[in-house]
């Protein structure tokens, strides 16, 4: 958002100018609507606000093609800052979902299934080395 200021392309084109202050405006504004710990409205799910980091960190690198840019404006804000964003959406996007869950009630239901007949195979595997170990001791007598 104020990268034309801090990297000194501010007498740039409008273009260079108003992508990074509106880029940063609707950054802000989907991090305040996340449902996470810093968001304060909390509509937007975490996968979601990656998906939108991932977006934008997508239009920052597109961008100094899309509008023509050259040399260091190029270069620093929108390539490297774009990249950057991409990288974190997906690094946090990977590691941060597992701690938010946002399973459907049917991944849930899965997952209890799953732990039944795992618990069931076990129980079905203690009974068979019990009545295994039984002959084997019968046979041994």
């Amino acid at each position: 958002m104020l990268s034309p200021w801090i990297f000194n392309y501010s007498k740039g084109t409008q273009a260079e100018l108003w992508i990074p202050i509106i880029s940063g405006a609707v950054a802000i504004s989907y991090t305040l609507f996340t449902d996470a710990e810093f968001g304060i409205i909390k509509k937007i799910k975490l996968s979601n606000h990656f998906l939108l980091d991932l977006l934008l960190g997508s239009f920052l690198v597109a961008a100094p093609k899309l509008f023509d840019y050259t040399g260091y404006v190029y270069l620093l804000p929108y390539l490297w800052i774009g990249l950057l964003k991409i990288f974190i959406s997906l690094a946090a996007g990977n590691t941060l979902h597992s701690k938010h869950i946002e399973q459907s009630p049917r991944a849930l239901h899965l997952n209890q299934s799953f732990k039944s007949f795992i618990h069931q195979v076990q129980h079905m595997n203690a009974s068979l080395q019990k009545t295994f170990h039984r002959e084997r001791k019968s046979i041994t007598h």
